[in-house]
């Protein structure tokens, strides 16, 4: 029998649209909405988070430097969003 009371551990809230800090990327405007609204974004690629100029959950993909080259990484892409103070 299931516990009527079970809440499930507090997670950070998740984003399911593309976000970039390229301006001229199509994700660019999630990212300013989201900043603006005070939210930190942080990026998982398979379960580990991730430096990402792009990432895009439907489609699997993340950009990401290395070195000084943009590369593309695929697999499993969750935003978490995390909701910061203003100062």
């Amino acid at each position: 029998m299931s516990d009527p009371f079970y809440r499930p551990p507090a997670r950070l809230p998740s984003f399911h649209g593309r976000v970039s800090t390229n301006r001229e990327d199509k994700g660019f405007d999630n990212y300013l909405r989201l900043t603006t609204g005070n939210y930190r974004m942080h990026v998982y690629l398979d379960g580990e988070e991730q430096p990402a100029v792009t990432a895009d959950p439907l489609a699997g993909i993340i950009e990401t430097y290395q070195g000084d080259r943009l590369i593309t990484l695929k697999g499993y892409v969750e935003i978490r969003l995390e909701r910061v103070s203003k100062r």
